[in-house]
């Protein structure tokens, strides 16, 4: 699976990625993930996204 990765990598004041909203310890352990931990991580970053009023649209 890809990383969601968009090459702006900034970790806020609560250690969250402002590109991919991956925390950082997720951004460093990604690539020993496996495809359903990636998929459970990609959909905090989506939660975490619509947290930050930074997506138009949730589930």
């Amino acid at each position: 699976m890809k990383s969601p990765c968009v090459s702006v990598c900034a970790l806020n004041r609560d250690d969250i990625c402002e590109g991919c909203f991956r925390s950082g310890t997720e951004i460093s352990q990604w690539g020993r993930m496996s495809n359903a931990q990636k998929k459970q991580v990609l959909s905090l970053c989506h939660e975490r996204a619509v947290e930050l009023k930074r997506v138009w649209w949730s589930d």
